[in-house]
């Protein structure tokens, strides 16, 4: 193989020698475009709905031969995959809004009417789902996969070892929106014994990525807001980022089983998506333009590993700002939970309205993880 062939030559050869030697360009064209499906935000992506239309005409037209091909199938099925991830992203975006304007009118509502209100409409997910088509076809094409190929999707009705061992198709109802979350707090604000404390809870809830007026609040598992972090030596440079931070996704978060202190899925999807690095590596994020006559504390949560009983490890980090002012020092962070502190910064470290964040994991499991930063201001 030339390393200087083209990519979409490459991907013409592989059609034509694996798949169909007549489809070669739509199949070539059709596999690019399902990289390009995850490119930036997907609710924004134009690309999914013309990436599924592609593949589902090549599917109508394709011979048996070719439809009964494993390499078909997998593109096929990526391509209805995305497509339903999207309409559901959309679908449970929308219901999530609609729930915390149920919780907003809760003052002339009354509180108990808004929390039922506000969990009937976020269960409306799944007692009234979309796109189910598109679903039932990813599992009919991960059945012939298995009956192709033995591939593994599922870990019940493929016999898969786990869904972080490539069960995929597993987590393909997995909430897209923050409703196990807010279900879990709306159970615990019908615990309070007055109105008027369960309007302040409810009040907090809704506002609880709120630095206020004139803070910062980031998820540096989002995609705007990962810019702010130090991308260190980079994925051309460290391809298996070994000493670069990248956003990751800790889905064990979400099939955390009950206990006193977690309810299952109880957490919100900020936690799931965050930043982190592997052994030593520290994670730095920076922030300028901040008002150096206010002072500001920062707000932190950092997001344990793994939960296999094999591996379980208590993970200890620190936090130091500007390089000199240690303020979150060996905070321990449980595996399979989340911590979140609060530190004032100190005022010498404002001077030139520059600030930088440096984490670094003390001891403990193999990675660091951080998820959410509050930049408050307190004399706004």
């Amino acid at each position: 193989m030339d390393p200087n062939t083209p990519v979409m030559e490459t991907l013409r050869e592989y059609a034509r020698f694996l798949i169909d030697c007549d489809y070669d360009e739509a199949i070539a064209r059709g596999l690019m475009s399902l990289e390009e499906n995850w490119i930036g935000p997907l609710a924004v992506n134009e690309r999914v709905e013309v990436t599924l239309q592609q593949w589902m005409q090549m599917e109508e037209q394709a011979s048996p031969r070719m439809l009964n091909n494993y390499r078909f199938q997998m593109g096929l099925m990526r391509a209805y995959y995305d497509a339903y991830i999207k309409r559901r992203l959309i679908y449970e975006t929308e219901l999530e809004h609609k729930a915390k304007d149920a919780l907003r009118s809760a003052r002339s509502s009354g509180s108990l009417a808004a929390l039922d209100r506000a969990e009937q409409i976020l269960r409306l997910a799944h007692a009234e789902p979309v796109a189910q088509d598109y679903k039932q076809k990813c599992i009919d094409l991960a059945d012939e996969l298995f009956r192709n190929i033995g591939s593994q999707l599922t870990v019940e009705r493929h016999y898969a070892i786990a869904v972080g061992r490539g069960a995929f198709l597993d987590t393909i109802d997995y909430p897209l929106n923050d409703s196990d979350f807010l279900l879990t707090q709306c159970r615990r604000i019908r615990e309070v014994g007055s109105e008027e404390g369960r309007l302040h809870k409810i009040r907090e809830l809704l506002n609880r990525t709120n630095p206020g007026p004139g803070g910062y609040y980031d998820n540096l598992g989002s995609y705007s807001c990962s810019a702010r972090v130090d991308p260190g030596l980079g994925w051309r440079a460290d391809p298996g980022y070994l000493q670069s931070p990248r956003i990751a996704h800790a889905t064990y978060l979400l099939t955390m089983r009950k206990d006193k202190k977690n309810e299952l899925g109880g957490i919100p999807l900020a936690w799931v998506n965050h930043v982190n690095t592997m052994t030593d590596t520290p994670i730095s994020i920076a922030y300028d333009n901040l008002n150096p006559d206010l002072s500001y504390s920062v707000k932190v949560t950092y997001v344990g590993d793994t939960i296999n009983e094999e591996q379980a490890r208590d993970t200890w980090v620190s936090m130091i700002v500007n390089g000199r002012y240690r303020l979150q020092d060996h905070v321990l962070v449980g595996q399979g939970t989340g911590v979140t502190i609060e530190s004032l910064i100190p005022q010498e470290a404002l001077v030139d309205g520059k600030l930088n964040l440096t984490f670094k994991r003390e001891k403990g499991f193999k990675r660091l993880n951080v998820a959410e930063i509050w930049l408050i201001p307190q004399n706004a």
